[in-house]
């Protein structure tokens, strides 16, 4: 396609007009800048050049970025030196700036007066690259990328002490991660991936995690209790089980919606609608090649549960569960010795794995996102935008 001789005020009112810039070549000729620009509007494309001072000069300051959905686009930065003295420790100074950063953290120095990880996600998500109020980000970022990795390592390792405590939970981790890296990738569109999976973490992970650490506190106290006035009868034991089992499925369903909407994700499905309760996620996780990761996550017990729909035939050994009312069930019947195998295996496997899993997750995604190239360009944006 043949370029079309422009000048400045012509670029500017395209943009104007949504012509989106692909491409930006400059080239240098002795004295003067000659340069081209290719913009894009659906299907049409124009190709502007010019060897106008001005024009030249506005090319060489518009920078190519790439914006939370893992799009490219450009923006003109205001001071073209500054820009180019910010990029430096982010890019040739990387791995010096790091160890620096690492040597402060351990003498003590480092202070942030901010939470890393909530600041970031609201820059990426409220798209105002150039807004000063995130500067913090960019002048700090060596000691926020310190901050994050030891979050990330803590994280690590709570998970480890959590299925050291927990043996059952490892096959449940395995599986559940495996689904997170294929969804949510950290290493591919780091930026889309780490908010696509932050927006599906609505809820304030720390309060899930404390409410479901105070479960399990509870449940040990009750266990030890037990344990010490000796036999107990059948029907009193399994009474606690049950009731446990239905506080943990009610206190883990914001993570059972993660990882169904991974699931989807992963089968190239479309997305679970939001409102859908246990019963349609668990269902949907078993019509998937993970079916394995719910294999003891009856909804059934949890909603009789929840209405006293259940009763127990001591002479038989078996637990009676009532349909009518929790959910549109038929009736069924349990031995025993099942009830307490899916008791054990759903609150002492699923419940640490899924839990362990996805804070471990949250934070390696962090981690990933915060050291890629991306997301460094993009700091560089800040306090230092072009206005349109």
């Amino acid at each position: 396609m043949a370029s079309i001789p422009a000048n400045l005020d012509k670029l500017r009112r395209l943009q104007g007009e949504d012509w989106r810039i692909e491409s930006i070549t400059s080239e240098y000729h002795g004295s003067s800048w000659t340069s081209t620009v290719v913009l894009k509007r659906g299907k049409g494309e124009l190709t502007l050049k010019s060897d106008d001072q001005d024009f030249g000069r506005a090319c060489l300051a518009t920078k190519q970025f790439f914006d939370a959905d893992g799009g490219r686009m450009f923006r003109e930065v205001a001071d073209l030196g500054r820009y180019n003295t910010e990029l430096l420790p982010l890019t040739i100074g990387f791995e010096e700036e790091t160890k620096k950063a690492f040597e402060r953290l351990q003498a003590g120095h480092i202070r942030l007066t901010f939470d890393p990880s909530a600041l970031i996600r609201e820059f990426l998500r409220s798209r105002a690259w150039g807004d000063s109020r995130f500067l913090p980000l960019k002048v700090q970022y060596f000691d926020v990328l310190t901050v994050v990795f030891v979050m990330s390592r803590k994280a690590a390792e709570s998970e480890q002490r959590l299925y050291q405590m927990y043996p059952e939970a490892n096959r449940y981790a395995k599986r559940i991660t495996e689904i997170l890296l294929k969804s949510f990738d950290p290493l591919n569109e780091p930026l889309r991936n780490y908010l696509r999976f932050s927006d599906l973490n609505g809820k304030d992970f720390a309060e899930l995690s404390k409410k479901v650490i105070n479960e399990a506190a509870l449940n040990s106290d009750m266990l030890g209790r037990l344990a010490k006035d000796g036999p107990v009868e059948g029907q009193i034991g399994l009474r606690y089980l049950i009731d446990m089992y239905r506080r943990y499925a009610e206190a883990v369903l914001p993570l059972l919606k993660i990882l169904s909407e991974a699931v989807a994700i992963v089968d190239r499905q479309p997305m679970p609608d939001p409102s859908l309760g246990l019963t349609k996620r668990v269902e949907l996780i078993r019509h998937s090649g993970y079916a394995e990761v719910v294999d003891c996550l009856d909804p059934r017990i949890r909603h009789a549960a929840s209405h006293s729909a259940v009763s127990y035939d001591q002479s038989h050994g078996i637990v009676k569960f009532e349909g009518a009312g929790t959910d549109g069930f038929d009736d069924f019947e349990m031995t025993y010795a099942d009830v307490a195998d899916i008791c054990r295996c759903f609150t002492r496997g699923f419940v640490p794995g899924i839990v362990g899993t996805i804070g471990m997750y949250q934070e390696l995604q962090l981690a990933a996102m915060v050291q890629s190239g991306d997301y460094r360009r993009l700091l560089l944006l800040i306090d230092n935008e072009a206005p349109v």
